[in-house]
């Protein structure tokens, strides 16, 4: 067992003797924050264009690099070229950020809503050292319906 989850253990232990609380058990939930990000990521066509586009830029700028090496006659050429797809890679990787920061903030909103719904106290991320836990108290697709119910809302409405 990890220091981190003994440690939280006895955070909420040590809480729960020490406040005047109505309520007994603290609830505990998890969810897999990898597969909410991987679902809301592949939903993003933008995303998912740019993601392709750096993929196709980084081997390009790798078929520079080795081309560059061989062609003596090109080399100043290609060097050009190289350095224009690395600006260019530069403002793909910079959209891909805004969009994965985006992203979070979505998950973020869509995890503070769905633990006030069920009551959690604390949702957990599987892969951080949860070892086991039931199926019933996985709330990854509670995360999942509440960020698409985010998008519906925040859709613009067409007439």
């Amino acid at each position: 067992m990890s220091v981190f989850v003994i440690f939280f253990i006895s955070c909420v232990s040590y809480n729960k003797k020490n406040t005047h609380e109505s309520r007994e058990t603290v609830v505990i939930r998890y969810m897999s924050l990898e597969t909410v990000y991987n679902r809301a990521l592949s939903a993003d066509e933008k995303a998912s264009d740019l993601i392709n586009t750096e993929k196709a830029l980084s081997v390009s700028i790798s078929d520079l690099e080795k081309r560059i090496l061989i062609d003596e006659k090109e080399r100043v050429k290609l060097i050009s070229e190289l350095n224009m797809k690395r600006n260019e890679l530069k403002k793909v990787n910079k959209k891909i950020a805004l969009i994965k920061s985006a992203i979070y903030k979505r998950i973020n909103n869509a995890v503070k809503r769905a633990a006030r719904n069920i009551g959690a106290d604390f949702i957990l991320n599987i892969g951080d050292e949860v070892l086991y836990s039931k199926k019933e108290y996985d709330i990854t697709e509670d995360i999942i319906r509440e960020m698409i119910n985010q998008s519906k809302r925040s859709a613009p409405v067409s007439r």
